[in-house]
């Protein structure tokens, strides 16, 4: 949704308002998510988390095969710089979504460190100062761009990062709170929700005044994110679901191939000479949505099926 832009041929503000700022909410979930089912089992095991890491980084280097076509044909390695390549290889991610796979991994082995010396509160704290640092890098960046202390510093970060959306000042936020999540007793569903609309209410609020005022570097990081996710999580992990794996690896790999499939539909739509499935950005975001779900569910299907013959073969040794 966020790269397809759906509603903006009828106003792009609320586009904006949609995509720029409420979906904000969908990453943070992938990473409590993460924090929720794998912190506890991590610090009991160092085991279980190179092994989750072994995942990421297998996962990661799938969708950079898949991607590589696409970069070549954009000329990425016609000015090859070897520097950019490694900053993006371990931070930014080689395609423009793709940052996530090496945010949750260093962002993952932070707070695994950090969970060995200190308390969760101590964490926490620190992840919201990171978080806020990482802030006015983002949204907030317009406000403090003529400090030249404050610009000497973002310059020097995004030397090292082309967004403060990374492993460092954001993902250790979400993947904190999914844990802290986790170790919450006595959950208030009811409450947890309430405050959940309420700060969501908030986020909005603050990310269409900030696009008003012209002032975000980017927009991925909004103070109210933090309350809003934690306490939506909070509420939704309140209920007791259940961990469904088929449904986790739909989610997975929607994220990862929605963007070849806004590449694909823009070919097909030329081939066709039928530009206005790409050019409508409604039309295009069904496209895309439609592909890239029936393409998951496939995947996912057929993994299932693999892990079932596994799982059968085992059983008869």
């Amino acid at each position: 949704t966020i790269h397809t832009f759906p509603l903006a041929q009828w106003s792009e503000t609320i586009d904006y308002a949609f995509t720029r700022v409420l979906f904000r909410l969908c990453v943070p979930f992938f990473l409590m998510i993460t924090g929720y089912f794998l912190i506890d089992g991590a610090l009991e095991d160092k085991k279980k988390l190179v092994k989750q890491t072994k995942k990421i980084v297998i996962l990661y280097a799938i969708s950079t095969i898949i991607y590589l076509p696409i970069m070549v044909y954009n000329g990425y390695f016609e000015n090859f710089s070897l520097w950019l390549f490694l900053r993006e290889l371990f931070v930014d991610g080689l395609y423009y979504h793709l940052w996530y796979f090496p945010a949750s991994i260093v962002g993952l082995w932070l707070l695994y460190f950090a969970l060995k010396k200190f308390q969760l509160k101590t964490i926490l704290i620190a992840c919201m100062g990171l978080y806020l640092v990482g802030l006015l890098g983002d949204s907030y960046y317009g406000f403090f761009v003529n400090n030249s202390v404050f610009k000497g510093f973002f310059d020097f970060v995004f030397t090292l990062s082309f967004y403060t959306r990374n492993g460092l000042f954001y993902a250790p936020m979400f993947l904190s709170i999914g844990y802290f999540v986790k170790k919450k007793k006595n959950v208030d569903v009811k409450k947890s929700a309430i405050l959940g609309l309420v700060f969501t209410g908030a986020m909005m609020v603050e990310g269409m005044f900030l696009y008003r005022l012209g002032v975000p570097r980017h927009t991925s990081m909004y103070l109210f994110l933090v309350p809003a996710s934690r306490y939506i999580f909070e509420a939704l992990m309140g209920t007791e679901p259940r961990s469904n794996v088929f449904f986790r690896n739909v989610s997975s790999w929607v994220y990862i191939i929605h963007p070849f499939f806004i590449v694909a539909v823009h070919f097909f739509s030329r081939i066709v000479h039928m530009e206005f499935l790409f050019q409508n950005n409604f039309i295009n975001f069904t496209l895309v949505t439609i592909s890239s779900c029936a393409f998951s569910f496939v995947v996912a299907f057929f993994y299932e099926k693999a892990r079932e013959k596994s799982r059968l073969k085992a059983r008869m040794k």
